[in-house]
This record gives structure tokens, C-alpha cells and sequence, in this order.
């Protein structure tokens, strides 16, 4: 197997360059006491001549390899089609479809080439045996090519002479977004004007998708649609509310109209605002600590049938300590068997509420020099914002379900400028 140079020169975009780029390095073997080597002797070691294209230079590491059609762009699609109604008096309501088909969108290590094939694992515990032994004799499983050292796992491999083997950017990756954006807007008009969405989407696909355990679909190149789950980013409502309104105070207003220095320069110019924003929470993954040899990442859990998710306590009533999941509706796939679950399906992390209010003033103290001066408050609306568990791992039992911090609280801003 050989890595390309093109590797080298893209280091920064994590591409292969093992056989291009060399950093030797040398330590002392007492912690420093002594000097790892003298400069006077030269390195202790020969450098080897780059680059190193001998096929075995990888033999028994793990490699990540670029193939030609990484890094190409994927397809996307995008629709959109949308209703518009004045209703009168600066008021226009909107109804607006927007969808998004991706396709062949490159992924970040999503195939994993050099994976055991899942067939395999019906070999069970035969697959720690070593080459050579008793069992592998037995079941008639062989050296791949001579001089082959290490465990049956190994042994089936695409690749056995290598471990896992990465490809970067490959373009396998899929998502499709549809969305109803819901909309009511008054124009400024009377010193008021506000915006007013609502928005109703579902993301899915394979984005982002962790294919740890599961990622021998991938390698397979089969079922590819099967992998199709709700994105993690996907927030199924959001509403969202702003508005600002000039208050009807000073010169040419509705009140206190007149000229004096006091309805001038202290009722007059003031604005209002506020910002209203809810979302739903995002999809909650779960994983376990369960490993098989030959590539495989985390196994998925097994959620039992009929089982509470959820537990009783709920996000505005969560109390430190508390646990927002059950373990106990999880358990650890059979020995040398597959999960079915990774992302939950139906229970979310907690809704984000957030509401900003802003409150200033413009004063014009002659034509040329303005002083604004003002205030925003932001406020998480109680309970402060839990998001989602930070501990998901049903092999850690104490710390499964668990909210480790909220949003930060409310805070004030206070600002002061002059304008000239």
C-alpha cells in the first residue's frame, strides 16, 4: 500500500502522509538524569531516506488511506415553493416549504476497509485464539501468508498484515432536510414592527453518523439506507419571536409632545425590544463499553422491549443527582451479537428557551454628536437550560442519565456611546 504525497502537503486536513514525513525523536532512559544522546556523536540513529515506499513500511499499524474520489463534492438538491397573503395594515402572513437532498457527501473516516466482516462474529470466542493453536487448527482457519503472528480476528481480515484502516473523506454520506417555515411580519408602522416564525423541520441521514460498532455497513458498501436515523443536530419545532417598539414619548409623538428640555432630552427617543426563541431538544445517542476484535468500535446497546426510557423526573423539575434516563432500560448485546439502538427514539434533551429584552435610548444633542445609551438583559427562562445527559455510556452505571451543568444564568449588559 502505498500513501501519496499529496498527503504531506495537506497535513492539516488529517489526510495520509505515513512514509513522507518523519519527526524521530529520542528520550533519555532515566527521566533526564542523563542526556538522551550527544550532540558532539550525532544522532543515535540512522534517518531513513524519504519517502519510504516499501509496501510492508505499514505492516501492524493502523493507516488512514485517500482514495481518488475522496474529497469530491457531493449533490444536493434543494426545493423550495412558498405562499404569500398581505393581510393589510403592514401585516403579511408567509407559508414557506424548504427541502434539501443531499447525496455522496464526504464523510470522516465512515468506512472502515479493514473490518472484520460481521458474519465472522458467529466464530465467537475462536476469534481471540491465536494462529496455530488448537482451535484455530480445529476450525480450519489458517496463517493468511507466512510468517503471520496474532489472533484469528486478525487473521479474517481484508487486510490482515494491517490494522484499521481509515479512508478519508469518502463520499458516502447522506441527508435530507424538510422544513414548513410558518411566518407573520408587521412592517414598521406606529413605531412597531415585529417578525413571528415557526418552523417545523425533520432532519435525517447518515451525517455525522458514529459508526462506531456498526460501522461494518459501511464497509460492507450494503444496506446503506439502513443507517438512516434522525440527525443529531435535528430540533423538529422552533419558534422564534422579535419585536421592537418605539415608545410614543417626546417631539412628534403621540405623548408628551412638546419642545421643553425635559420631554426632549429624557422622554423622548426610547426603543423597546425583546427576542423569543424556543426549540426543541436534540436527539439523545447512547453507547456501551462492549468490544469485539477486528476493527469494531463501541458495540450499540440493546433497549428492552416495553421499557420507560425516561425517567420520571422531568426537565423542569430536575434536581442535582437526579437521573433523566433509566439504565435499566438498556442492556449489553449478547457476547459476539449486535445492538439496536444508538440514537433514542423519541426522547430528546431539554427544550431551549431564551428571551432577551433591550431596552435604549438615542438622544441627539445637536445635529452632529448623538449619545445611545442602553441595556440587554438575557434571560434562560427557568429552569436554566440542562441540554442533553453528558454521560450516555450504560457501562458507566452511577453516571448514566445525569446532567453534568446548565447554560449560564441571566445577565444584564449596560452600554454607552457618542456619536459625532
Amino acid at each position: 500500500m502505498y500513501f501519496p504525497l499529496f498527503g504531506a502537503m495537506t497535513s492539516g486536513f488529517n489526510t495520509p502522509f505515513l512514509g513522507w514525513t518523519l519527526d524521530p525523536s529520542v528520550r533519555s532512559l532515566d527521566g533526564g538524569l542523563t542526556p538522551a544522546f550527544n550532540w558532539d556523536n550525532g544522532w543515535p540513529d540512522p534517518i531513513p531516506n524519504l519517502p519510504v515506499l516499501e509496501p510492508d513500511f505499514a505492516n501492524g499499524q493502523a493507516v488512514q488511506y485517500l482514495n481518488r474520489d475522496d474529497f469530491k463534492s457531493g449533490r444536493t438538491l434543494t426545493l423550495n415553493a412558498g405562499l404569500e397573503r398581505d393581510l393589510g395594515g403592514g401585516l403579511a402572513i408567509r407559508a414557506n416549504y424548504h427541502g434539501k437532498f443531499s447525496h455522496n457527501l464526504p464523510s470522516n473516516d465512515a468506512l472502515r476497509i479493514n473490518q472484520l466482516s460481521v458474519g465472522n462474529l458467529s466464530l465467537g470466542s475462536l476469534l481471540q485464539a491465536q494462529i496455530g493453536s488448537p482451535q484455530a487448527e480445529a476450525a480450519g482457519i489458517t496463517a493468511p501468508y507466512p510468517g503471520f503472528s496474532g489472533p484469528v480476528a486478525q487473521a479474517l481480515r481484508p487486510f490482515p498484515h494491517m490494522l484499521d484502516i481509515q479512508q478519508r473523506a469518502a463520499p458516502v454520506n447522506n441527508l435530507t432536510y424538510h422544513a414548513l417555515v410558518l411566518s407573520l411580519q408587521k412592517r414598521y408602522g406606529h413605531g412597531l414592527s415585529f417578525m413571528l416564525n415557526h418552523t417545523i423541520s425533520k432532519a435525517i441521514g447518515d451525517v455525522g453518523f458514529s459508526q462506531q460498532g456498526h460501522g461494518f455497513t459501511r464497509a460492507q458498501h450494503t444496506s446503506q439506507r439502513g443507517l438512516r436515523y434522525v440527525y443529531q443536530e435535528d430540533r423538529p419545532q422552533n419558534l422564534s419571536l422579535s419585536w421592537m417598539y418605539e415608545l410614543p414619548f417626546g417631539p412628534g409623538k403621540r405623548f408628551f409632545n412638546g419642545g421643553n428640555l425635559f420631554t426632549r432630552y429624557f422622554l423622548s427617543g426610547w426603543t423597546l425590544g425583546f427576542q423569543h426563541n424556543y426549540f426543541s431538544g436534540q436527539p439523545i445517542s447512547v453507547t456501551s463499553r462492549v468490544r469485539y476484535p477486528g476493527g469494531f468500535g463501541a458495540i450499540w446497546p440493546v433497549l428492552r422491549l416495553n421499557s420507560q426510557i425516561k425517567t420520571n423526573t422531568i426537565c423542569g423539575d430536575y434536581s442535582p443527582g437526579g437521573r433523566f434516563l433509566n439504565i435499566n432500560a438498556f442492556m449489553n448485546a449478547a457476547p459476539w451479537t449486535l445492538g439496536n439502538v444508538r440514537t433514542l427514539p423519541k426522547e430528546r434533551e431539554c427544550s431551549y428557551f431564551n428571551e432577551n429584552a433591550t431596552l435604549q435610548k438615542d438622544t441627539q444633542v445637536n445635529e452632529d454628536v448623538s449619545v445611545p445609551f442602553g441595556s440587554r438583559y438575557v434571560q434562560r427562562v427557568q429552569p436554566p437550560h440542562l441540554g442533553r445527559p453528558e454521560n450516555t455510556d450504560t457501562g458507566n452505571a452511577a453516571g448514566f442519565g445525569r446532567f453534568g451543568s446548565t447554560s449560564r444564568p441571566r445577565f444584564i449588559q449596560l452600554h454607552l456611546s457618542v456619536h459625532f
